[in-house]
């Protein structure tokens, strides 16, 4: 464990004091204000405005406060009480020429915003990087607002420098740089795990900077625990990297319900994607393998473990520990080197946290997250566009239900909907039906459109989880890029053989093209690949778009077609939609509920009832060219329930009168 501190807090109940600092986001430090935060909405993210993220951006807030909370570096899911990190940050090295004569020579310079205790050995837990503004270190800009520069639904922008630093750090000269993290979240837009953290780099010295580095390094924690520090349960106990993704991920299978997580690097300072990236791990225990992390260690140690020099005779990209290797780890993601950086110039880069309920299988894992989020870096940040779902118009029939959802010019056409940012559309022709003709305002991207899919569930509620794909129907391109199964478009459906009275559900949902990027990344081998990236198609909502129909029983031109349902009627039974009668939903059934059914009605007709002595109960006058059906609530014509007995009935209308008889059984 790298901070003893963290062995001291437990986990007791927040005090109002705690909730009212937590909520200022405010601690003191030695050398000004230490402002912390979480942020995020799928997945909380402690984050410090000194650049430290994680457990030990939070955590400082309880040690200057002396308050005795809880503190989840990153969770997820949200109030799972899974952590998965204990803390990080980024790290910056460069060669700076201190040479006064015209033969240069060349120092390994670092600057990290992690707790990398460069503190000299003190108790105070902290980076070398100090906010530039100590009176408003946070600001927000959102994109539902439509604040200039906003990337997401909720930016949360700090600045930092280490040109401040006082503390005592042997051997350490630090570079001289300012950082303007920003750090992405989406309540709506994109519902993934993913936050990602984009930071500009800015040279505040007068020298021309060479062989630039940047990384994240990274104190991995991945399992339960009661917010207070990491033990045993929390040790990763399976890491790797994945070269294809330039995403390193943590799980821990000691403790299945643990979820795992992934850190990816999204962007570079290089457009060119020739950038060689370094992966390096190392046991927290062991640290001397590579050279001290902590107080004392040499800037020139710092530079060679991102640079690769350090441990030598590895490559590039170090193996995975085997997954028996139980152990707290520390992870260093570096890449460059950049060949110079001038002063007052900026560099760019964003990585992102990723998480997920798995690595590799099921609707949210790592990979797929992971995959996602670098289409995401690509497309600017802007989430994919979910087309809306057709206007949907049904009419029923005789044991028939006809749909139509073609478009009648009314509200958003999906067939036409318009994605600035998607990637594949590029690589359908200029003069496709994509891309031609685009809305006015819109020079970028093509529509995206891609099918329709038809739903129908028989559950008398309608949940989601009742829906069956009865059809599907998707564009036939003879041009471009092949998606689907090129049926064609069908905007109308007939659907046969109902039963009448019972309850179904339709739903049409649009569907549009798979998004994706070419990623160029270094091999484990060193060689330079290419792999496609492709994200799935977003499909509108099913239930948003879903329409209840119920088959009527149909009239009826014949004579003695009249019956009574159900007969006998008996009260011990259920007979609400969930059982396939009609008396409403079980959950909400009341006496109040209780219908007995005349059906196969002719269109106009008078059915009255009658005692099994002749005396009149009730009468009902029905005309519906449509319907053959009449309720009865099993009332009298005084508003009295009946009681049990057998009644008689007769239907008069113009083709004569039947006369019939029914049982109630209470």
């Amino acid at each position: 464990m790298k901070n003893p501190l963290r062995r001291i807090l437990s986990s007791s109940r927040i005090s109002l004091l705690a909730i009212f600092l937590i909520a200022l986001n405010l601690c003191a430090d030695s050398q000004g204000l230490y402002h912390a935060t979480q942020h995020g909405y799928v997945m909380k993210l402690w984050l410090g405005d000194n650049g430290e993220i994680g457990w030990g951006a939070g955590q400082e807030l309880v040690w200057y406060s002396n308050l005795d909370i809880p503190i989840y570096g990153c969770q997820y899911p949200v109030d799972s009480y899974y952590e998965h990190l204990d803390g990080g940050g980024l790290w910056v090295g460069a060669l700076e020429n201190v040479s006064p004569t015209s033969t240069p020579r060349y120092v390994k310079r670092v600057t990290t915003a992690d707790e990398t205790d460069s503190s000299g050995g003190t108790a105070i837990p902290s980076t070398e990087m100090l906010t530039v503004d100590t009176i408003t270190p946070w600001l927000r800009f959102s994109t539902t607002r439509h604040d200039s520069g906003a990337l997401s639904e909720d930016d949360l922008v700090c600045t930092y420098s280490d040109t401040g630093t006082q503390r005592y750090m042997p051997y350490h000269h630090p570079l001289g740089v300012k950082v303007i993290q920003r750090s992405m979240s989406w309540a709506n837009g994109v519902r993934g795990p993913i936050l990602p953290i984009q930071y500009e780099l800015i040279n505040l010295g007068t020298k021309k900077l060479k062989d630039i580095y940047i990384g994240w390094h990274l104190y991995l924690a991945v399992g339960p625990s009661d917010g207070t520090q990491i033990d045993y349960r929390d040790i990763p106990t399976t890491l790797g990297y994945w070269p294809e993704l330039l995403t390193v991920y943590v799980q821990n299978p000691i403790y299945p319900g643990s979820t795992p997580v992934g850190f990816t690097v999204l962007n570079s300072p290089s457009d060119s994607g020739l950038v060689k990236y370094r992966f390096r791990w190392l046991k927290v225990d062991n640290q001397t393998v590579y050279g001290s992390q902590y107080a004392g260690a040499m800037d020139s140690l710092r530079y060679n473990f991102m640079s690769g020099v350090n441990p030598p005779n590895l490559p590039d990209l170090e193996s995975d520990p085997p997954p028996t290797d139980i152990s707290d780890h520390m992870v260093l993601l570096s890449f460059g080197p950049f060949a110079s950086w001038a002063p007052s110039e900026t560099l760019k880069c964003t990585f992102a946290i990723v998480g997920g309920l798995s690595l590799k299988t099921g609707s949210d894992n790592v990979y797929d997250n992971a995959k996602f989020a670098q289409n995401l870096a690509a497309r600017n940040f802007v989430p994919p566009v979910i087309l809306p779902a057709p206007k949907l118009r049904i009419k029923t029939g005789h044991r028939s239900a006809t749909l139509d959802w073609g478009y009648d010019g009314a509200g958003p056409d999906p067939e036409n909907y318009w994605d600035d940012a998607n990637q594949l559309i590029k690589l359908f022709p200029p003069d496709h039906w994509r891309r031609v003709n685009p809305p006015l305002g819109h020079t970028t991207g093509g529509r995206v459109f891609d099918g329709y899919r038809l739903y129908r569930s028989e559950d008398p509620t309608g949940v989601a989880s009742s829906f069956t794909l009865l059809e599907q129907w998707d564009v036939k391109d003879s041009i471009g890029p092949k998606l689907g199964y090129g049926t064609g478009i069908q905007t109308t459906f007939v659907d046969t053989n109902l039963v009448p009275e019972k309850v179904y559900w339709y739903a049409v949902t649009s569907f549009g093209i798979p998004d994706a990027q070419v990623l160029t990344y270094p091999d484990r081998d060193g060689s330079f690949k290419a792999e496609t990236l492709y994200t799935p198609s977003l499909e509108s909502s099913l239930l948003a778009a879903r329409k209840r129909v119920q088959i009527p029983f149909a009239t009826s031109s014949n004579l003695n077609k009249v019956l009574v349902v159900p007969n006998p009627y008996r009260t011990d039974q259920n007979y609400t939609f969930e059982n396939g009668g009609w008396e409403g939903r079980e959950q909400s059934w009341t006496e109040n509920n209780r219908l007995l059914k005349f059906i196969n009605l002719p269109s106009r007709c008078t059915i009255r009832i009658f005692s099994l002595v002749g005396d009149i109960v009730k009468t009902i006058e029905h005309d519906d060219p449509t319907r053959g059906e009449e309720n009865w609530n099993l009332l009298s014509e005084s508003g009295r329930t009946v009681a049990s007995g057998v009644f008689i009935f007769t239907v008069e209308s113009e083709f004569g009168t039947q006369t019939g008889k029914f049982v109630i059984i209470r």
